[in-house]
């Protein structure tokens, strides 16, 4: 039960989804053109309350009240919200500044699921050293940093600039606590000009912010001034390639405190030394150029409402078997892409159903559980248990975060098909290290291919391909997506798991051929699985057991008078009672059965057996080519109401073009039920696998290597080894246990193996006896026994008896008359 392919396919649609959708940030390549981003400061001591003072020069007041502390800290949390449709994408900010005299320190983190940055910037006099994720120090001047940054560590109060250029609107009101409060509103480039550097470095993005609406600023402060708190809203847009253009909403509050206090700044000594270095050059982060496919992929992914829920169908191979599959799934896209904490394996749903059985054999996935529904048993299995699974699902999104994620995945583009793969050793490492936990990748294998196909004729998605392949597994899929809201089905109708999974149906065939008459054969099929076992081999079982009607039989029999003798596996087929595929313990096995016992029977398992055509499936094939030769009017399906019960069937036109009937299209020709297969669900509650496939297994591996010697010395041949082949086939029959004789199909009684000895015998007395006569008998009579004897018996006698076939020669050509002579 480990086998889980579609927690693969949840990984990597997870990983590359995100991917593509860091990769594409893209925003204005220009900055406003604005002349003044410097404050307007009063430094001189304002005794009048700010509700008595003009709003504007209070926000003056209160940035020259700031200039006058020696120390002072502030702290800020904000969250930027970008909408992307279907789901928000939310980035968090936390900030740090600190003033320590004519020292200034800030420090930015800004994270979210995609992106992780965190800046450290320490200013002093002239220069600025900064660090970029807790790497190297690096020392700048504050000029060079400015250009690349916008904001220093020294701007006071905020990021934002304030003057009368850019502070449209002030109003100033007491809050009741002995505080006022300052509405202020910004004009949406001049008050953040100086913004939109640090927001394209901070953020990741690939171009700059464009604001659309001016920005709210409440400013909070005592009678003094003295700033307590500020707090402002911001709506901009980031342009993303992929999707246009996105309304982002930015909400941050700062606080402020410990003015005049003993506040420390972090690697005070690191930032100091590195202030002594040559000030390096600040280079702004790399613009990605666009990719054109990452954008057509992530608009049209976009497009498909994962969050109700979505559908897909079509065909799954593993390992070469088919299977119809539909796979119904919803994502809680919010959560996953946003909250940092998010336990991945709890917010996706999905049901995987069976073809045909969509209501009857399906798989549903929810909340770490797996729910399964067997026709009549439904039970609940907790999953994810194994927490080396958990861990390296969960590492995902943090191996994505914070690195070049452009590089992580390559696309090719074909036409409206579109191919990803994984481009990333690390993530590759992750997902290997997930599908050996599943066992479905040995240790140390080096065969691993992934990849992801994408069919996108317009602007969605029409197809999606799957591929993985392994040295244990193969599965490749083609399915249709379209919207299809999502629901669970009643979880409450599903119970603990039960120790021994069980299945059960009965399927019905029947031919029906104008000329021959309806043929019928019945099959029960069963299978079971003892979750108790971790060993797949050992926890399946499965057997189908076919019964042919009398007419079936008599069809047989009646082939064999016209074309001849059956081979004696379908001798015994018509002969016995049932037809029988089991499987158990890793070996599979075909057993004919008749009496109660094995009559028949065939090692077919595989890695043992190879699974060639040979003269079997040909005969099969000729003993049913009555039934090809009626033109086929329909092929069709239909299902019972309660989804049990399925019926495949096959109606043709009356024609029977084998006996020269011809068939002209179009002609309204009468039609009949050629074949029909029925099958139906059952309960196999208290089914038990009553066969001895270990011992079956044995008989019929010893039983075939008696077959095989038997079967090449069935034809006597005048051979001095033949009679010791013959005995030593004896001797290895007779060796067997009488389960094992009764396979042995060519040997059907004891007298057989004798009677080839005894026909071997006396072709090589034919041949000694040719040889006596040689010296006695004429020419003519010498040739008349010369032309009974068979190849073998040539041969024989050309190795054997040398003189004497020289001698015959020499008689025969004294009797042939002289050439020159008869020509005369």
């Amino acid at each position: 039960m480990k086998r889980k392919i579609y927690l693969i396919i949840l990984a990597f649609m997870l990983a590359v989804s995100s991917i593509l959708f860091a990769a594409c940030g893209k925003g204005s390549s220009s900055l406003p053109e604005v002349n003044s981003d410097e404050d307007m400061t009063i430094t001189q001591q304002v005794t009048v309350p700010p509700t008595e003072y003009n709003p504007k020069k209070s926000v003056y007041a209160t940035i020259g009240r700031l200039s006058k502390f020696s120390t002072y800290k502030s702290t800020s949390t904000g969250t930027s919200v970008a909408s992307v449709g279907l789901f928000d994408y939310v980035q968090q900010t936390d900030c740090v500044t600190i003033k320590h005299g004519d020292e200034f320190y800030s420090e930015s983190n800004s994270s979210s699921k995609l992106v992780s940055v965190r800046h450290e910037a320490f200013a002093k006099g002239d220069n600025i050293a900064y660090r970029i994720n807790g790497g190297e120090i690096s020392n700048s001047s504050a000029f060079a940093y400015k250009e690349v940054y916008g904001v220093t560590p020294d701007k006071l109060l905020s990021g934002h600039v304030f003057n009368d250029e850019t502070i449209i609107y002030a109003k100033t009101a007491a809050t009741g606590d002995g505080n006022y409060e300052i509405e202020i509103v910004l004009d949406k480039n001049k008050g953040n000009v100086l913004l939109f550097k640090q927001m394209k470095e901070f953020g990741g993005l690939n171009g700059y912010p464009v604001f659309t609406d001016d920005t709210v600023f409440t400013l909070t402060i005592k009678r003094d001034y003295t700033p307590v708190k500020f707090s402002y809203k911001s709506k901009y847009n980031v342009n993303v390639a992929v999707i246009g253009s996105l309304p982002c909403e930015e909400n941050n509050e700062v606080i402020f405190s410990d003015f005049n206090e003993d506040v420390a700044i972090p690697d005070t000594e690191d930032f100091n030394a590195a202030m002594a270095m040559a000030p390096s050059e600040v280079k702004p982060s790399e613009e990605k150029p666009a990719d054109e496919n990452r954008e057509k992929i992530v608009s049209a992914l976009l497009k498909a409402d994962l969050v109700r829920g979505v559908a897909l169908s079509g065909i799954v191979s593993v390992n070469g078997f088919e299977l119809p599959l539909k796979l119904g799934a919803r994502a809680d896209l919010d959560k996953i892409v946003n909250d940092e904490n998010a336990d991945v394996l709890s917010l996706a749903d999905f049901t995987l159903s069976l073809g045909a059985y969509e209501k009857s054999f399906s798989v549903t996935y929810h909340d770490r559980k797996v729910f399964v529904n067997l026709g009549n048993m439904r039970f609940v299995k907790d999953v994810f248990t194994d927490e080396n699974v958990s861990a390296a699902i969960s590492a995902l999104p943090e191996i994505i975060k914070g690195v070049d994620v452009s590089s992580m995945i390559s696309v090719k583009k074909t036409d409206d098909l579109y191919e990803i793969r994984l481009n990333d050793l690390k993530v590759e490492v992750t997902i290997k290290t997930i599908l050996k936990q599943l066992g479905l990748m040995g240790e140390g294998s080096k065969a691993f291919d992934l990849s992801l196909g994408l069919y996108i004729p317009g602007d969605r998605v029409g197809v999606i391909s799957f591929n993985l392949t392994t040295d244990v597994i193969d599965v490749r899929a083609k399915l249709n997506l379209s919207d299809e809201k999502f629901s669970l089905p009643n979880l409450d109708d599903y119970y603990a798991e039960p120790q021994i999974l069980r299945a059960g149906a009965d399927v019905a065939l029947t031919l029906d051929l104008p000329d021959l008459g309806k043929f019928g054969a019945t099959a029960q099929t069963f299978m079971s699985y003892d979750l108790t076992k971790e060993n797949f081999a050992e926890a399946f079982k499965a057997e189908i057991n076919v019964a042919l009607d009398e007419e079936f039989k008599k069809l047989i029999a009646d082939k064999s008078g016209v074309a001849g003798d059956l081979s004696p596996i379908l001798k015994l087929a018509a002969e016995g009672d049932s037809l029988n595929l089991i499987c158990a313990n890793g070996k599979v096995l075909f057993v004919i059965m008749k009496d109660g016992a094995p009559v028949f029977a065939k090692n077919l398992t595989p890695g043992e057996y190879e699974f060639d055509a040979d003269s079997l499936l040909d005969e099969l094939t000729d003993l049913f080519d009555d039934i090809f030769v009626y033109p086929i009017a329909d092929v069709g399906k239909t299902k019972s109401d309660d989804g049990k019960t399925v019926s495949y069937y096959v109606t043709a036109y009356n024609v029977n073009i084998g006996q020269g009937e011809e068939f002209v299209p179009g002609e309204n020709y009468e039609t009949f039920e050629l074949l029909r297969l029925d099958m139906k669900l059952k309960s196999a509650a208290d089914y038990v696998f009553g066969w001895d496939a270990d011992k079956i297994y044995v008989d019929a591996v010893a039983a075939e290597e008696v077959i095989n010697m038997t079967e090449a010395v069935k034809t006597p041949i005048a051979d001095i080894d033949y009679k010791q082949r013959v005995l030593e086939a004896e001797a290895a029959y007779e060796n067997l246990t009488d389960s094992q004789k009764s396979l042995v199909y060519n040997a059907p009684d004891t007298d057989y193996y004798f009677e080839l000895v005894r026909k071997g015998n006396a072709l090589l007395e034919e041949v000694s006896a040719f040889a006596a006569a040689v010296a006695v008998d004429d020419a003519e009579t010498l040739g008349e026994k010369f032309a009974k004897l068979s190849p073998d018996q040539v041969e024989f006698l050309k190795k054997y008896y040398p003189a004497e076939f020289a001698a015959y020669n020499e008689k025969i050509s004294a009797t042939e008359p002289n050439e020159q002579e008869t020509i005369g």
